[in-house]
C-alpha cells in the first residue's frame, strides 16, 4: 500500500490519507503548467476533433458546434459581464477594482409570492407576467448602460441588484441610475396584473439608490466555480434604503441627492435622519420625486 506523500517517479501527483480508508489525489500543477487543460472528475479534458481535422470546413464545424453549446448559456449573464469574462479568459482572473458607482436595489412585490401550489391553474399567468416585467426592467437598465447583476427571490417580492459605472466609470452614473428607477416605477405601475380566481393581484415596487466606492471582484477559483459581483458599504446601504422605502418609493442617500440637485429635472425631497443597520450614526435620507 502506498504511504502518505508517495509520488511515482516523474509524476506531478501525490497521495494524502483521507477518512474512510481512502486516499486523496493531490496535484502539484500550477496555472502555468496546467495551461489550457481543465480538470474533470476523472481525467483531463478530452481533445476535440479540432486537433485532428485542420481543414477549413472542419474548423468551421467545430466553431459552430461550440457556439451552439455556449450561446444558450450567455443569456444567463449580463452582456458587459460576459464580455469582461471573454476579455480576461486567458488570465482566468478578473482584476479586483474599487470604482465609484451608482448602486440600486429594486424590490418587485406581488409576483413571486403570488405563486401558490393551491392555485396551479393561475401559475402560468403569474410566471408570464413576471417574465414580461423582468424583460422590461432589464431593457430599461441596458438602454441606460447599466447592469442588472442578479435577482434574488424572497417570501415578500424579489430583489434586483442594478449598478452603473462599475465596468465603465462615468460621473453621470447617478443620473442614469435615477432615470432608470423612475422608468421602472412607471412601467411597474403600467403592468397588467395577473389574475387569481378571477381577481387581479396587486403589483408594486420599492427602491433604494446610493453612490460611492464599491469593491468589484471575482469570487472563486480560476479552475473552479467563479462569480463576478459588487460588494461594500455602498451596496449594503442601497439594500437598507430599499428595505425602508414605502410602496413605489425611491429612497436616496446624501451623495446621490447631492449629484442630482445640480440638475433641474430631478426633484429630491429631504425626509430627515434615519438609523440604518450597519451605520454608527443616523443617515440623511431623500426621496426621488421625479
Amino acid at each position: 500500500m502506498p504511504q502518505p506523500g508517495w509520488v511515482p517517479a516523474a509524476h506531478p501527483l501525490s497521495l494524502e490519507p483521507n477518512p474512510g480508508a481512502s486516499w486523496l489525489v493531490v496535484d502539484n500543477l500550477d496555472a502555468k503548467t496546467l495551461g489550457e487543460y481543465d480538470l474533470t472528475l476523472s481525467r483531463r479534458r478530452i481533445a476535440s476533433s479540432m486537433l485532428f481535422d485542420r481543414s477549413v470546413s472542419g474548423l468551421i464545424g467545430e466553431i459552430q458546434t461550440s457556439l451552439a453549446t455556449i450561446e444558450p448559456l450567455a443569456s444567463y449573464l449580463p452582456r458587459p459581464v460576459l464580455q469582461l469574462l471573454v476579455n480576461t479568459a486567458a488570465a482566468r482572473r478578473i482584476p479586483p477594482a474599487f470604482p465609484t458607482a451608482a448602486v440600486a436595489f429594486v424590490n418587485l412585490m406581488g409576483l413571486p409570492e403570488a405563486v401558490d401550489p393551491a392555485y396551479p391553474d393561475d401559475t402560468d399567468g403569474i410566471v408570464t407576467c413576471f417574465s414580461y416585467a423582468f424583460a422590461l426592467i432589464n431593457g430599461a437598465v441596458e438602454r441606460r448602460r447599466g447592469i442588472l447583476q442578479k435577482v434574488t427571490y424572497h417570501s415578500v417580492g424579489s430583489e434586483l441588484l442594478i449598478h452603473f459605472g462599475v465596468l465603465a466609470p462615468d460621473p453621470e452614473a447617478p443620473l442614469r441610475a435615477a432615470d432608470t428607477l423612475l422608468a421602472i416605477r412607471t412601467l411597474v405601475g403600467q403592468l397588467r396584473s395577473p389574475m387569481r380566481q378571477g381577481q387581479p393581484l396587486p403589483i408594486s415596487c420599492r427602491m433604494g439608490l446610493t453612490y460611492g466606492r464599491v469593491f468589484a471582484a471575482e469570487i472563486g477559483e480560476p479552475r473552479g466555480r467563479r462569480e463576478f459581483n459588487v460588494l461594500g458599504d455602498t451596496v449594503n446601504t442601497a439594500a437598507r434604503l430599499m428595505g425602508q422605502a414605502s410602496q413605489n418609493q425611491i429612497l436616496l442617500d446624501a451623495a446621490t441627492s447631492q449629484v442630482l440637485e445640480s440638475y433641474p429635472d430631478y426633484r429630491c425631497r429631504f425626509l430627515g435622519e434615519l438609523a440604518l443597520k450597519g451605520k454608527a450614526t443616523p443617515q440623511s435620507i431623500y426621496s426621488l420625486e421625479g
